[in-house]
Order: C-alpha cells, then sequence, then structure tokens
C-alpha cells in the first residue's frame, strides 16, 4: 500500500521581502492547528528551505497532533541584527493566533536584552483575548518557558498553559 503525504508551505513576506511574518506548515486539516511565537525569523529557513529551529517546530507540533504550524516571531525583519519590527507583524501575530487553536510561545527565557524584554511585554498584551490558548514549551520535569533549541525539549516537547504574572491577576480582579 502506497501512502502519500503532503506538506504546505506558506511563507508572508512585505513587498521588499526584508519581513517575514509568518511561515506556515500543513499537513493535515482535521487536525489542530498551533501558531509558535519565536524571537525573530531565521534567514536560512524560507517557503522551501528549513532551518534547525523550523525542523524541530514541525517534529514537535506533528508529534503533538496537530495537522499544521504557523511559525510567527517577535520581531520579523530578516537580518543578521533582526531586532526590528513592523507593524504588519503585529497584525499577522493576531490573525494567526485567532485562527490556531493553540498559541505557544516559544521565545524561551534566556533573553537578556530590555528592548527583547519590552517586546515581550506588548506581545504578552496583545495577547490577552487568547489566553485560554496560550502556552509554552515545557521538557519532561515541567521545567517550562523553553525555546525550540532548547537542549532537554529538542526531541521531546510538553506543552502547559502560560499564566500571565501574579501581578497582572490582582490586577484583573480589581477591574
Amino acid at each position: 500500500m502506497n501512502e502519500k503525504s503532503i506538506i504546505r508551505t506558506e511563507a508572508l513576506y512585505n513587498d521588499e521581502k526584508t519581513h517575514r511574518f509568518s511561515l506556515k506548515k500543513s499537513w493535515d486539516n482535521s487536525k489542530p492547528s498551533a501558531s509558535i511565537i519565536m524571537i525573530a525569523p531565521s534567514v536560512r529557513a524560507n517557503e522551501i528551505a528549513m532551518d534547525i529551529t523550523s525542523l524541530y517546530v514541525l517534529n514537535n507540533c506533528y508529534q503533538l497532533g496537530c495537522g499544521s504550524v504557523d511559525i510567527l516571531n517577535l520581531y520579523s525583519k530578516l537580518d543578521a541584527n533582526p531586532f526590528e519590527n513592523c507593524p504588519e507583524n503585529d497584525e499577522w501575530i493576531l490573525k494567526s493566533c485567532h485562527k490556531a487553536d493553540q498559541v505557544i510561545l516559544g521565545w524561551g527565557k534566556g533573553q537578556t536584552q530590555k528592548s527583547v524584554d519590552n517586546r515581550i511585554q506588548e506581545v504578552l498584551n496583545m495577547l490577552k483575548p487568547y489566553r485560554d490558548k496560550l502556552f509554552e514549551i515545557a521538557d519532561v520535569n515541567g521545567k517550562r518557558g523553553f525555546h525550540p533549541l532548547g537542549t532537554s525539549v529538542r526531541l521531546r516537547w510538553y506543552l502547559v498553559p502560560y499564566q500571565y504574572p501574579e501581578k497582572e491577576k490582582q490586577e484583573q480582579k480589581s477591574e
């Protein structure tokens, strides 16, 4: 018996191809969809080529029973120094997260630049309407907040619900 599988890839860029907003891989529309938000797009990954990060993302989403994954980033600039964003990126993040069954926060916890921390807060604020479908990557021991390249999660992810910090929970109660 022959089996045939097709992976459809869509990449969404700005007109100049200096920003990539989305890199989506789809293989089974009958299964749940995922969106993952990482830090910045790789110049090595596109609609044809895969880098190691997109490979781990695809493999893990498949193992988790997903039928598609939309790879998004905090920053959209395709560059060696990618920490630049444009307004269209936020629009595509919101569109993708609205459609997705689950949204995986995959930027990790190793960020030391204040600008990246500020951007993370901006995106978390944008994603509040989707809080019920926000997840983080965890390892077998329950440690959470990994990027897909994290050594202990490369080959197997466990998704755990994202929990906004306590300060925010208290602010919600007072509203």
